[in-house]
């Protein structure tokens, strides 16, 4: 079913790392989708938040990937 990794990953991410519901399906969407890099001011820049794939703060220094 469409969609059922996305839900069921968001709860996990949210656990694992404490985030808020829509960060965690941010996140989850972007695992899904395959990307090493999530864009956000909101969260840590920097962190590793599952295989290969780090949060960048585009507002601050690039992190060495």
């Amino acid at each position: 079913m469409p969609g059922s990794f996305i839900d069921s990953n968001v709860v996990l991410v949210a656990q694992r790392f404490g985030f808020s519901y829509y960060d965690s399906l941010i996140v989850a969407a972007a695992q899904e989708a395959g990307c090493d890099t999530v864009y956000s001011e909101d969260l840590q820049h920097g962190q590793v938040v599952g295989p290969g794939l780090t949060v960048v703060n585009p507002f601050l220094a690039p992190v060495d990937l």
